[in-house]
């Protein structure tokens, strides 16, 4: 207790000594805003998942509130080693954003300038782009921001004729146990990850219904165990800053996980699937999207928590490994047939054949009644795939008895 406190006082400090040093820089950015109207905001640019998703709100808010035009009085500031290169030259097309070194754009000191304890935040006159994954409707509702140019287009098309795809096609994605090795010795992220095997049973589905699949993602831990020509390994043999984005934006759906990239499908406007998805206060974003989370399997009593049992503790945002270790909760994730189900559901819904029972309705209705009743009342848009609260009609309740 002591030590939290000595931990909070030292940052009190550290902040009250850095407003006062930027009190003069504040003036000079107050000035320019009453006589420019400018102001700067900090791009998240070093994971895929917030480059698209912060900036993708900045902009569609900035439009469904009727000042899409205001977006040139904002200059953006992001790194030179962005986590897509591609994607922020996109952005860049809809503001002006300025790229800094990364080691000054990356310095924590220079990361605290715009952060929310700063003076240059509450002036707003220079912060972080905000994100607070509870925004489905300005991302149900809101047009896509961004655009293909016909260059792009043209080899975007390439890039496909070069992997053999003639038809339409799914984007598949599984986070992966590699993917921040490098950056997470302590793999707190982890329990984000799951397996791509699971994918596969889905991926043979959509191909013998006339698509191809492609499997994407920046690092994985192995290539594909498929023999099938029309499912395609991505990641492993094409992958590319320009790509990632091209192929996501021009699927027919996405099919992915709590992942950076089912961010950026939701960005470009386009339906999406996502499995293993945790926690489960934050699901997709969008109506056009379609989910299943991970179960969590209580290792005392060896039963699942219901997800009344999850919204109504902290266990509905845990967002570290550590978190449902220590609180001795397994992580189980989806079964194939479970998002093989979910993967007819989303071609059934596009394809206009989506049929929901009675049984159905009530599913989701309650499932929606349990998030809306809870603490922090949520009420996403987006919704559980029906054949998982069927088959798992049992976490709807209250508990879960022998």
């Amino acid at each position: 207790m002591i030590e939290r406190q000595f931990i909070s006082l030292g940052k009190l400090l550290y902040y009250l000594i850095m407003n006062i040093l930027l009190v003069p820089l504040a003036c000079l950015l107050l000035l320019g805003k009453a006589t420019f109207r400018i102001r700067f905001v900090r791009l998240i640019d070093n994971r895929i998942g917030h480059l698209a998703a912060n900036t993708e709100l900045f902009l569609r808010s900035l439009d469904l509130q009727g000042k899409k035009k205001m977006k040139r009085f904002f200059v953006g500031i992001a790194s030179d080693q962005p986590s897509n290169h591609q994607l922020l030259n996109m952005y860049k097309r809809e503001f002006c954003i300025i790229q800094l070194p990364r080691e000054l754009y990356g310095n924590r000191v220079f990361m605290t300038v715009s952060s929310d304890y700063s003076l240059l935040n509450w002036l707003k006159v220079y912060y972080d782009l905000p994100f607070e994954s509870n925004e489905s409707k300005v991302f149900s509702f809101g047009n896509p921001q961004l655009s293909f140019t016909p260059e792009e287009i043209r080899k975007g098309k390439e890039l496909l004729a070069s992997m053999g795809v003639t038809s339409w096609y799914v984007c598949i994605h599984a986070r992966d146990p590699v993917y921040l090795s490098d950056r997470d010795s302590t793999n707190r992220m982890s329990f984000r990850d799951c397996s791509i095997d699971s994918y596969l049973k889905s991926a043979e589905h959509i191909t013998k219904k006339g698509g191809f699949v492609i499997r994407m993602g920046a690092k994985t831990e192995k290539p594909l165990k498929t023999s099938n020509p029309r499912i395609i390994d991505y990641a492993n043999l094409y992958r590319s800053d320009f790509g990632d984005v091209f192929l996501t934006g021009h699927c027919r759906f996405f099919l992915g996980s709590s992942g950076g990239l089912i961010l950026l499908a939701t960005a470009l406007g386009v339906p999406a699937i996502g499995c293993n998805y945790i926690p489960l206060g934050w699901p997709p974003l969008s109506k056009n999207e379609l989910y299943l989370p991970k179960k969590l399997l209580d290792s005392r009593t060896r039963r699942f928590l219901t997800f009344k049992q999850i919204a109504n503790t902290d266990v509905l945002y845990f967002y570290d490994t550590g978190s449902y270790e220590r609180a001795g909760l397994v992580l189980v994730e989806n079964s194939p047939e479970e998002i093989l189900e979910v993967t007819k559901e989303m071609m059934n819904r596009l394809g206009g054949k989506e049929i929901l029972t009675s049984q159905d309705k009530k599913n989701h209705r309650q499932f929606q009644e349990i998030l809306a009743a809870c603490p922090h009342h949520l009420h996403p848009l987006s919704r559980i795939g029906s054949h998982f609260l069927r088959t798992n009609n049992e976490l709807l309740g209250d508990t879960i008895s022998d």
